[in-house]
């Protein structure tokens, strides 16, 4: 964040006066006066910062005493109009949250300030006001919901003091809004040393996709960046990822720019640099969305914070030793329970409110994780554009029909028949959970870590005995759609890795030839350990190829595996394949990739999906397109 303070107050009779947008206008001392605020505006927002522009005013003792009482220093101005004036619906200049915090960093140097009281001109809310000169659409050439403003309001015993005294508090206000637009970064910046880089070398810190996804376009910080090169360094860590400025990044790469400048932070411990580019981002506009995920990794580092203090102090939380001792990137004490409430209040919500939001989150995590694209876009579009607790309801509504492997006395299949991104099998069975692939796009690593309860082992590979049984407990459905009993093994994992004790394998194929009333799935990414299995006839055997390399051991595989049905599943398509032997499969599934915690969500193109389709039914193969795909053909292997 950038900051551009205008110091103003009346003048006299004969001048106009500098916090009337009217005013100005009619002197004509727009482009004198006006014009540098939105230049400045510009730039700032051209190089990816949240610009914000601070009005400040000398306030007479009689009218500060008034307004504010006899302590207050600063009156704060934010634009908000008087509760329920439905013909003043002026938004806020600038949000509760940050008021908080601009309360608190003026605090911090001794300026005791009070918010103007809604009613009052104080409180900077007048259409003619200079703080409403981005806020309001009808100055249509300057407003911008980006800007962010605030009028200070000065106590006039300094300002009209000795030109030392108005030196001073001009010190104290100055370190005030240092302190209020992140002092964390400001330090790190100030401590870190200034270098050039081959933007080849530099790579996005994986963390910021996870938090705030795919920037938002930006054509006039792209045209600038084409035009200029990048203004404002990036800050990168030691090992050159990007702590801010990705979509400078971005766009400087997009442009071609071989060398960039940067500030390396000092930072080495991995909680200290995902910490630092949470406050790189923390005056950013951002949707509830991205705050609750922000939230997230602030509870855990906050969490982290409290196991070093608890280590420092021997592991007693209720000794003495435990509630003085030190501890890295805290001044406070860290007791038990309180992760939640420290991670929310430096967001400025309430740690209910952010709970709540995260919930949200997860739940459209995993209904992306299980395809439910458009599922997710709505919950998500509920968070962000009405309101948290709406949200709530609706993600709590709908949270029961998750695919979730969970454990019970009496062990069955998870029924999917409420989940479109599984539809070809109603059923999943998961004897054996975990794999080591270690591909990005996981939706089922994702599943384990967001349900850890139900993952005692995390995702590494675990074999559970008593499921064995689920066949077995599993009511068969009197429905004679292909797909009603088909059931889709290890869902949660690969049974088929090099990992896998064969042992696992054979305890499940017996399962399998012991029921005979299902339909057995299986698919692995490591299609040689198939062929020596006698496959039963109540089994599909299936790999993924969803890139060019995997085509050629899938099909030295499949021309010796003997089984029903012969399926493969190009999910996601990452690329254009090209087959030489479709014949060898009967069945072939294609799909999209959904976002995770990894990567983000992204279509194939239509020329890859319209190829893979024409080789699969040229070769005689039912295809089955996925629902996060947007196609809609949807075939079943043995069917007319």
């Amino acid at each position: 964040m950038e900051c551009y303070a205008v110091i103003n107050e009346k003048y006299k009779k004969d001048d106009a006066d500098l916090n009337d947008i009217g005013a100005i206008k009619k002197e004509g001392l727009e482009t004198e006066f006006l014009e540098p605020i939105k230049n400045f505006k510009d730039v700032v927002v051209d190089n990816g910062l949240a610009p914000l522009i601070v009005l400040v005013h000398g306030m007479k003792d009689t009218n500060m005493i008034t307004w504010g009482g006899k302590d207050t220093k600063v009156l704060i101005g934010y634009g908000q109009v008087k509760s329920g004036d439905k013909k003043k619906p002026n938004r806020t200049t600038l949000d509760h949250s940050d008021l908080k915090k601009l309360e608190a960093a003026l605090s911090s140097v001794k300026l005791n300030s009070k918010l103007a009281h809604t009613g009052s001109g104080y409180c900077a809310h007048d259409k003619n006001n200079l703080n409403q000169l981005f806020n309001l659409k009808v100055y249509k050439n300057y407003y911008d919901p980006r800007v962010r403003s605030v009028q200070l309001e000065i106590r006039k015993t300094g300002l009209r003091g000795t030109a030392k005294e108005a030196e001073e508090i001009g010190k104290l206000l100055s370190e005030a809004l240092k302190g209020f637009i992140q002092a964390p970064v400001a330090i790190i910046e100030r401590q870190s040393r200034i270098d050039m880089r081959k933007i080849d070398r530099i790579k996005p810190h994986p963390l910021n996709h996870e938090i705030y996804g795919d920037p938002e376009p930006d054509d006039n910080l792209k045209i600038s960046i084409q035009k200029n090169g990048i203004l404002v360094p990036l800050l990168i860590s030691d090992d050159d990822r990007i702590l801010s400025g990705h979509r400078r990044y971005a766009y400087a790469k997009e442009s071609g720019i071989e060398n960039v400048q940067v500030i390396v932070s000092p930072l080495k411990k991995e909680l200290d640099i995902e910490e630092a580019l949470i406050h790189a981002n923390i005056q950013r506009q951002k949707t509830r969305e991205q705050i609750a995920r922000e939230y997230a990794k602030l509870k855990v580092i906050e969490r982290e914070k409290s196991k070093i203090r608890i280590s420092l102090a021997g592991g007693d939380r209720k000794s003495e030793e435990y509630r003085k001792s030190p501890t890295q990137n805290s001044a406070e004490p860290i007791s038990k329970g309180e992760s939640r409430k420290k991670a929310s209040v430096r967001l400025g919500i309430s740690h209910d409110t952010a709970e709540k939001a995260l919930k949200v989150v997860n739940s459209a995590d995993e209904l992306k994780a299980g395809g439910k694209i458009e599922e997710a876009k709505k919950l998500l579009g509920i968070l962000n554009r009405k309101s948290v607790n709406s949200a709530y309801k609706k993600a709590k509504a709908i949270s029961e029909n998750l695919v979730v492997p969970v454990q019970t006395a009496k062990p069955t299949f998870n029924d999917n028949r409420t989940k479109e991104s599984i539809e070809w099998a109603t059923w999943s069975w998961n004897p054996v959970t975990g794999c080591k692939h270690g591909c990005k796009y996981c939706y089922a690593r994702n599943m384990a870590k967001r349900f850890s309860e139900n993952f005692p082992d995390g995702f590494e590979p675990t074999f559970y005995q008593d499921r064995l049984k689920a066949p077995a407990n599993t009511s068969v459905p009197k429905s004679n759609h292909i797909g009603d009993r088909n059931v889709f093994v290890v869902s949660m994992g690969d049974l088929f890795g090099d990992w896998v004790d064969q042992e696992w394998i054979d305890a499940v194929l017996e399962s399998v030839r012991k029921y005979p009333q299902w339909n057995y799935l299986f698919l692995t990414k490591n299609p040689k350990r198939l062929v020596d299995i006698d496959w039963p006839d109540n089994a599909w055997v299936g790999t993924t190829v969803d890139c060019q390399t995997r085509v050629k051991p899938a099909e030295e595989a499949f021309e010796k595996i003997k089984a029903k049905v012969k399926f493969l599943s190009c999910e996601p398509l990452s690329e254009e394949i090209t087959f030489t032997n479709l014949k060898l499969f009967d069945w072939v599934i294609i799909g999209a990739r959904s976002k995770t915690s990894g990567v983000p969500a992204m279509q194939p193109k239509s020329g890859w999906v319209k190829s893979l389709m024409c080789q699969a039914w040229n070769a005689g193969c039912k295809v089955y397109c996925k629902p996060n795909l947007k196609a809609g053909v949807k075939e079943y292997p043995l069917s007319e």
